[in-house]
């Protein structure tokens, strides 16, 4: 038997049998959590996770397999984004600049933290094989581009706030406004990203041993605060800035629907919209109604588990198995999955580019057709210059 705490790295993962049970594949029994760990990155596991079992390694390769097929959405659709919107001058807008620094974020978390979670998911049994500088490393860019994503979020949302319910009355979108917005995102993300490098909070080796991020477990002041004011800045200023500016759009939306029906009404026509609008299936109230809600949704499915849990580490930690800790990780990085399609493809001028780079995604669907598609590339194209 291997005692825990006594062992040196690796413990071996094989096979193991007794009488009373089948063959499985694990770890031998007193063998913890922590005892996997590389000698040399073992300080950075919390001494909290001595008094778990190791996660099944199935776990590792169910993991390695979800952050692979993430992996490869995140940087097909986030690549993407940045391509065209850097290449096709009219979509070098100052609103679409908080697009893109949403795209560079996301891409930025597949670029710094996928490769190693699928490294070591595969090929390392679930344990971290790069060391103690790579490790605070990849903590680092995990915290500060997943604030950057939540904080961008929080002022596109703005952004569009300001665009719709200002109107006439407001100062047109420009790009200092947009510069200063950044500004902020960066600020604080770095601030509250590089905390950990001195001495505010601590950046470990997760309890699942596959990857890094920081401490939300350990009863010391400095923890406290800094998770107190990580989720304070990251996660309810953004959430309760996100819901006031949708709720205020469908607000603005609803009262301007209602202003053209009374037009409408006085001028005896069924509707001041063309008939195109009319024909959609959904009055514009719906729609912003339907697009708001999805995005608070998001916002909250990605971002809620991953801040309910570092409060649940502070105050029950017993609750964080190895396992669990990963959960909301998982869920927190599938958001740089939908981004692209909820914050890119929804917009109009976009899809026409894409069309142009990736013309196999709007394929002819018929031979009658070809002369209008023909006609309709050489539109798109046109409307798509460098």
């Amino acid at each position: 038997m291997i005692v825990s705490g006594n062992t040196t790295w690796p413990v071996p993962l094989k096979w193991y049998s007794n009488s009373e049970q089948a063959p499985l594949l694990g770890y031998p029994e007193g063998t913890s959590a922590r005892d996997l760990a590389p000698i040399e990155v073992r300080h950075l596991v919390l001494p909290h996770f001595d008094k778990f079992p190791p996660a099944d390694p199935r776990v590792h390769y169910l993991i390695g397999l979800l952050y692979l097929i993430f992996g490869f959405m995140s940087s097909f659709g986030n690549y993407y984004v940045l391509k065209i919107f850097a290449k096709y001058k009219q979509l070098r807008s100052p609103s679409n600049l908080l697009v893109i620094n949403l795209a560079f974020c996301d891409f930025m978390l597949f670029a710094g933290l996928y490769p190693e979670l699928i490294f070591n998911c595969f090929f390392g049994n679930g344990v971290w094989m790069f060391g103690e500088v790579a490790c605070i490393i990849h903590a680092w860019f995990g915290t500060v581009f997943g604030f950057g994503q939540m904080l961008t979020l929080s002022v596109i949302a703005y952004d569009r706030f300001y665009v719709i319910t200002k109107g006439m009355t407001g100062s047109p979108p420009s790009y200092k406004r947009s510069s200063l917005l950044l500004i902020y995102v960066w600020t604080v993300s770095l601030f509250w990203g590089s905390s950990p490098l001195f001495g505010l909070g601590r950046f470990t080796l997760d309890g699942i041993l596959s990857s890094c991020s920081y401490d939300y477990i350990s009863r010391e002041m400095n923890v406290y605060i800094y998770i107190a004011g990580a989720w304070f800045n990251g996660f309810v200023v953004p959430i309760t800035q996100i819901i006031y500016c949708y709720f205020f759009i469908v607000r603005a939306v609803f009262i301007h629907e209602k202003q053209l029906k009374v037009q409408a009404k006085k001028m005896n026509v069924k509707s001041l919209r063309s008939s195109q609008d009319n024909d959609q299936g959904m009055s514009a109230e719906l729609r912003v109604a339907k697009v708001a809600m999805i995005n608070i949704i998001l916002w909250l499915f990605a971002w809620t588990p991953f801040a309910v849990m570092s409060f649940v580490g502070l105050f029950d930690p017993m609750r964080i198995t190895p396992t669990l800790s990963s959960l909301p990780v998982i869920i927190a990085k599938s958001s740089a999955v939908y981004n692209p399609i909820i914050y890119a493809l929804s917009h109009p001028k976009y899809q026409e580019c894409l069309k142009v780079e990736l013309g196999w995604i709007c394929g002819a669907t018929g031979g009658d057709k070809k002369a209008n598609d023909d006609a309709t590339s050489a539109a798109t194209t046109s409307q798509c210059s460098i």
